[in-house]
């Protein structure tokens, strides 16, 4: 979803960049990827954070940004962007936006997000979800006669 969003916005902002997997990923790793993102070299070796956070600010100063970071677990992992960070919102120029996909509310407490600003998802219906599986995993509104229990077990177990 949160892909399908930034595709759709993307060419609104320049630059813009997407971090998906932010769970898995370190403060050096993250800010490589966003490295990568914004200027558009997929083999960046920053070292360290400091040295990312300096390529960053010069990419992304006064300029209308959107960083999209996918599935945050920990405040930590995203603080350099938090407001009065390193490259928090008033590096940015106007107009710019940050989207933090979360399965947990705390990483949006702990950098200060207003409530009004969040928006929670709801669940798929189990149709719906059938269906969303049945089309990425074979391309059809139905699994394939063999695949139709395996696909609901699956489903159950997510």
């Amino acid at each position: 979803l949160a892909k399908e969003v930034f595709k759709k916005v993307r060419n609104q902002f320049h630059p813009s960049g997407f971090v998906s997997q932010v769970r898995l990923q370190s403060e050096v790793e993250l800010l490589r990827s966003l490295c990568e993102s914004f200027l558009g070299d997929g083999n960046i070796n920053i070292g360290t954070s400091e040295k990312g956070i300096k390529l960053l600010k010069k990419a992304l100063y006064k300029k209308k940004v959107l960083i999209v970071l996918d599935d945050v677990d920990n405040f930590k992992q995203i603080e350099c962007l938090a407001p009065g960070g390193p490259l928090g919102e008033n590096i940015w120029g106007g107009g710019s936006r940050l989207i933090i996909t979360t399965r947990d509310r705390s990483p949006l407490r702990d950098f200060n997000v207003q409530e009004n600003k969040i928006y929670e998802v709801e669940k798929l219906r189990d149709e719906e979800a059938f269906q969303l599986l049945s089309q990425k995993a074979f391309k059809k509104d139905n699994p394939p006669e063999e695949f139709v229990a395996l696909s609901k077990s699956f489903l159950q177990y997510a």
